[in-house]
């Protein structure tokens, strides 16, 4: 089936000037298009930035026909939508500034994500997470709450799909004019949500919360990561390892966990500050536990170096193996006031199949998400 675009030209006639001249597309579905494009049950309006081919490419991959998509090179309707997305041509024709731009506009509220593009993150100044293993990058600031999500499949429409639920839940909770409250615990949140999948075997979801803690100490700043990782395998896939490690590139790693285990069904992670021990006057920070059935954890963290290795051996044998598994490691971390955090997660799934009463053909990917606060 065809779609079909209606373009609308908006001229605008100036004095010594010229003309200036605004397109802008809108997606028309006709009854047959339904079954392609459904509704999402939440009004959102996106503006799409890049040439004609990426704008196609985009726009056909967006499933949900009440989001209405506006097409222009022009990023000052940014401001007036609910998502932006950024697409290399675009980055490319606006150069540095294009670094600017995107501040300006995630720092108004507006979520913004760039598709298929190597962008300069780090180069924003923006508090983020990013992945270069990922297709498309997405990050939102509200109400002082930095949410990011980066999404690793090849497949673009399901990498859209993916997105456009973020930018759903996002669009909700802004019409629903709740206001986040920082925790008087742990402080300030930082969300970020990583998708990625090993093609035919299985795939695998994180997020990780990220905190900077409410603490005394007025020449250091406490960050503490809860990295929450689930992998479901496919059909005829089953589950064997699941790796989670972080190396700081500022800061010193104070505590983190789990530690290794062996014939115990539960992992405990404490990630807090001690008072007295910790340069804080009371205690502060998260702890938790999560479920090992017949998991084997290897810790591999060398504090010196400060990262992060803790290694989840999943039995492929036994019922976990072929149900979720959801791994939880954590951290804590010293810097300096005013120290930027920096560092990079990697998570890494193993899955496997079997085959003739064996298990063979293991795979695994690895993912990169880098982390700046």
């Amino acid at each position: 089936m065809e779609k079909r675009t209606i373009a609308l030209a908006v001229l605008a006639m100036a004095a010594l000037v010229g003309v200036i001249a605004i397109a802008v597309s809108y997606p028309v579905t006709d009854a047959d298009d339904c079954v392609c494009k459904t509704d999402s049950g939440t009004e959102a309006t996106v503006l799409i930035l890049g040439d004609q081919n990426q704008v196609n490419t985009v726009s056909d991959a967006i499933p949900y026909g009440d989001i209405k998509i506006i097409v222009s090179d022009d990023y000052s309707f940014a401001y007036d939508v609910d998502w932006v997305i950024i697409t290399d041509s675009w980055v490319n024709s606006n150069k540095s500034d294009s670094l600017e731009i995107v501040k300006k506009i995630v720092d108004s509220g507006v979520a913004v994500s760039v598709y298929d593009c190597k962008f300069d993150w780090d180069k924003t100044g923006l508090k983020i997470s990013y992945s270069d293993d990922a297709i498309i990058n997405s990050v939102c600031n509200y109400e002082n709450k930095v949410k990011c999500l980066s999404v690793a499949y090849f497949d673009t429409n399901e990498a859209m799909k993916q997105t456009a639920d973020w930018l759903i839940e996002i669009v909700n909770l802004k019409n629903s004019k709740l206001n986040y409250v920082e925790s008087e615990s742990y402080g300030t949140e930082i969300e970020s949500f990583c998708n990625y999948n090993n093609s035919g075997y299985g795939t695998t979801a994180v997020r990780t919360l990220y905190y900077k803690l409410n603490e005394t100490n007025q020449n250091y700043d406490y960050y503490s990561g809860h990295f929450l990782a689930s992998m479901s395998p496919d059909g005829g896939s089953f589950n064997s390892g699941l790796d989670v490690s972080s190396t700081i590139s500022s800061g010193t790693l104070l505590r983190y966990g789990p530690h290794t285990t062996q014939g115990t069904t539960t992992a405990g992670v404490n990630v807090g500050l001690t008072a007295g021990t910790d340069g804080v006057s009371y205690t502060v920070g998260p702890s938790w536990t999560y479920s090992i059935p017949d998991v084997v954890i290897s810790d591999y963290t060398a504090m010196a170096l400060n990262k992060l290795d803790i290694r989840h051996n999943v039995d492929e044998t036994k019922l976990i193996g072929h149900t979720t598994f959801d791994g939880e490691p954590g951290k804590v971390v010293k810097l300096l006031s005013d120290t930027r955090y920096s560092g990079t997660d990697t998570y890494k799934s193993q899955f496997c199949h079997y085959v003739l009463g064996h298990y063979v053909q293991y795979n695994d990917v690895s993912v990169h998400v880098n982390v700046l606060i």
